[in-house]
């Protein structure tokens, strides 16, 4: 046998004892990072029963009261005290028209007043006079002329009176507050600017709480969400408006919960033989339905 074959057994040997002198490298990962448990499945039982499956409606949320600001007399806007945007109470000051014509008019009307209080204590301080005379030195008409010039005096001293109280009316409608809580809007006119009763709206104030979702139903839903009330299967939302039109078959309902849409949901159908599990935990997508509650509630 020649050099060459008698080693090749050797050569054999050795590569079969390779592996067991070199050990590959593990395909475990560093230790404590092993895999961890299995995911906990929670088996629920299907049961069959009657299920209500409410209905589902777009509607609009509005305010309940919305206010429009406007002026009641004319004058040059002094000042704006509101930020717009933002949130007011009922009686926050929000405009202030110029004051000093209508001061002034008021001090006017007061001088009149205290003329007409004069002219009146003049009358009867010669009324009184001419009855004190005795009887037949003072003839009827003369007596007559004083008691007609000391009701023309009253008369004029109620009309002063009635002219004052315009006057500080007016001046009160310089300072426009706030009727309502809520928040208002953009201001239509600004500081410097002619207002009065023509220049319509300066702003507007919408309530917040509560306010109302209004969404249309058909004529056989409306008339199942009517049943429904009477028979008391649902208290809420109620139907405290409701408004139909013969012609589309079509009613708008508003309730109690300013734009925006919402899905709105009003029931129950009731649907038998409807399988249904209860799920404990659950999200929704960023568009989730909103569903009114009833008055005040979201």
């Amino acid at each position: 046998m020649s050099r060459k074959n008698a080693t090749l057994p050797y050569l054999f040997f050795l590569v079969s004892m390779l592996p067991a002198t070199f050990p590959y490298p593990s395909q475990a990962g560093p230790p404590g990072r092993g895999k961890g448990p299995p995911p906990v499945v929670t088996v629920m039982p299907v049961t069959e029963k009657e299920v209500n499956l409410p209905d589902e409606y777009v509607g609009r949320v509005e305010a309940i009261q919305a206010v429009d600001l406007r002026a009641r007399v004319e004058g040059y806007l002094e000042q704006v005290k509101f930020r717009e945007g933002a949130d007011v109470r009922a009686g926050d000051l929000l405009y202030l028209v110029e004051q000093a014509p209508y001061k002034a008019k008021v001090g006017e009307v007061r001088a009149k007043v205290a003329e007409a209080e004069a002219a009146l204590k003049n009358a009867r301080q010669y009324l009184q006079r001419l009855k004190a005379v005795r009887s037949g030195g003072v003839s009827a008409t003369d007596v007559e002329t004083a008691v007609n010039a000391e009701l023309r005096a009253n008369a004029a001293l109620q009309e002063a009176g009635a002219n004052l109280e315009q006057a500080e009316i007016n001046l009160g409608y310089t300072t426009i507050k706030a009727p309502i809580s809520g928040r208002i809007g953009r201001t239509t006119l600004t500081k410097g600017n002619l207002v009065g009763p023509g220049s319509g709206a300066l702003a507007r104030i919408v309530q917040l709480h509560p306010i109302r979702v209004v969404y249309s139903m058909s004529e056989y839903n409306l008339a199942g969400a009517r049943n429904a009330r009477q028979n008391r299967q649902r208290r809420r939302p109620g139907l405290p408006s409701c408004s139909h039109d013969p012609d589309t078959g079509r009613g708008h309902v508003r309730t109690p919960g300013p734009g925006g849409f919402r899905r709105q949901r009003s029931g129950p159908r009731n649907r038998n033989d409807r399988h249904s599990c209860r799920i404990q935990q659950f999200r929704w997508s960023p568009a989730a339905r909103t569903i009114c509650h009833g008055p005040g509630k979201m």
